[in-house]
C-alpha cells in the first residue's frame, strides 16, 4: 500500500470513532485553488514549498483535531477561521507569527526561518513542523514558558520522513489508550464532558488520559487504608473515563497512574512541579489535626464520609464534596457544606447545574 492510501486509511480510522469521542472534529476539504494558493504564500513568506504529502492532506480535511492536538488549516473561502474552534489557524500565518504577532505581544521566543508549523496540541506544548532543511516533519517540544504545560510523553523531539509517519506516531496514542478505555458514566455525562472540553473554557490539560484499572484499584486500596472510606463508584467511573479534568473555572482532581503515558500524571510527588491537582492529598488534609484550629474544631466539623473531588480554580477552599453516607453532592465552603439550592441528587445534575454553569452557552 503505498504512502497515499496509508494516510487516508489512517484518517478514515480515525473518523470512524467521531461519534464516540465527538472532541475528534475535521474540516471539509480545500478546495484546489485554496492549496495552491497556501504553497504560493509559503513559498513568497518563507521560501519554503508545501510538502505534498501535506497538500494531500489538505485536500482530504482542510484542517482538523484528535483531542489533544490538531493540524491547522488553508485559508479558503468554505473554512472560515471560527468555523472549528480545536484548530483556528491559518498554518501559514501561524509559521510567521512567531515574528509577526509575537513580536507584537513583545514575547521573545526563538525562530527558526527553516521550519512551516502544521498544528500543535491544545496549549501548545507540543509543535508539529516541517522541516525544509532536513526534508522531513518533526515533532518538537517547548519548554514551559509559563503556561502550564502538561506535557504527553516526553519532551523529546522526533523526526519523520513523512506526515503519514509522524500523525500514526500521534494516534498511537489515542488508539492504545483511549480507544479501549471503559466506558462506565452514564451517557449523558460522557456528553456533558465532552461537550465542555471542545469549548473555548478548556485547554490541553482539559483531555487527560483514562487512569489504568491498576490505578483506580490502588487508589480505593489507599482511601479504605489510610482514610477508612471507599473511592465512590461514581468518581471511579469518571476516573475510567479520564484522569482529572481542567478548565478555565473549575478542576476535577487526578490519581496518581504509573502507566499513564502523559509524564504529570504518573507521581503523585510531583504535582507542584506539574501543577496537578490530586485527588488524595485533598481528603487526607480535610482529616488531618492540622487543619483545624484545635481538636475540638475537629471534632465537631470534620465528617468521615465526606469525599472532596474538585474545586474552583480561583478559590482554594471551594470545593466539590459528595457525602457517602447521604448520596447528595454539595458545594464545600471553606470545607463546610453550602446547603440550600447547591445540594444535588447525582454526579450529572451537580455538574450541569453547578460545576459548568458558567459554560451554559455551550451546553
Amino acid at each position: 500500500m503505498n504512502k497515499e492510501s496509508k494516510l487516508k486509511n489512517l484518517l478514515e480510522t480515525l473518523r470512524s470513532y467521531q461519534a464516540e469521542h465527538p472532541y475528534i472534529e475535521f474540516n471539509p476539504p480545500a478546495s484546489p485553488q485554496a492549496i495552491e494558493e497556501a504553497d504560493r504564500k509559503c513559498q513568497e513568506k518563507f521560501g519554503i514549498a508545501l510538502p505534498r504529502d501535506y497538500k494531500e492532506l489538505l485536500g482530504y480535511a482542510n484542517g482538523f483535531s484528535f483531542g489533544y492536538g490538531y493540524f491547522y488549516f488553508a485559508a479558503d473561502h468554505r473554512t472560515s477561521w471560527w468555523q472549528n474552534r480545536s484548530s483556528n489557524a491559518v498554518f501559514f500565518l501561524r509559521s510567521d507569527s512567531y515574528w509577526d504577532l509575537f513580536k507584537e505581544n513583545e514575547i521573545k521566543v526563538k525562530w527558526d526561518p527553516n521550519s512551516l508549523f502544521l498544528g500543535q496540541t491544545q496549549g501548545g506544548s507540543r509543535q508539529y513542523v516541517y522541516d525544509v532543511r532536513l526534508k522531513c516533519y518533526r515533532r518538537g517540544c517547548l519548554e514551559d514558558q509559563g503556561y502550564n504545560f502538561t506535557p504527553f510523553d516526553t519532551k523529546e523531539e522526533r523526526l519523520y520522513e513523512d506526515f503519514y509517519s509522524m500523525l500514526e506516531g500521534e494516534l498511537a496514542y489515542f488508539f492504545e489508550v483511549l480507544v479501549p478505555a471503559p466506558r462506565l458514566l452514564e451517557p449523558k455525562v460522557i456528553h456533558l464532558l465532552q461537550t465542555v472540553r471542545r469549548s473555548q473554557f478548556t485547554n490541553e490539560r482539559s483531555f487527560l488520559p483514562p487512569a489504568s484499572p491498576r490505578a483506580i484499584e490502588e487508589a480505593d486500596r489507599r482511601f479504605r487504608e489510610e482514610l477508612g472510606i471507599p473511592l465512590p463508584d461514581f468518581y471511579k467511573a469518571f476516573l475510567a473515563f479520564s484522569n482529572g479534568f481542567w478548565t478555565e473555572h473549575v478542576i476535577l482532581f487526578s490519581i496518581p497512574d504509573e502507566d499513564s503515558p502523559v509524564v504529570a500524571l504518573r507521581k503523585e510527588q510531583e504535582a507542584e512541579k506539574y501543577h496537578i491537582e490530586y485527588l488524595f492529598p485533598y481528603n487526607y488534609d480535610y482529616r488531618s489535626l492540622e487543619s483545624w484550629e484545635s481538636e475540638e474544631e475537629r471534632k465537631e466539623w470534620m465528617h468521615p464520609s465526606y469525599f472532596f473531588f474538585g474545586r474552583e480554580r480561583d478559590s482554594i477552599s471551594d470545593i466539590f464534596m459528595y457525602d457517602l453516607q447521604t448520596g447528595l453532592f454539595h458545594w464545600c465552603e471553606a470545607r463546610i457544606p453550602v446547603g440550600g439550592e447547591f445540594v444535588y441528587p447525582d454526579f450529572y445534575s451537580f455538574l450541569k447545574d453547578f460545576v459548568f454553569d458558567e459554560m451554559e452557552e455551550v451546553l
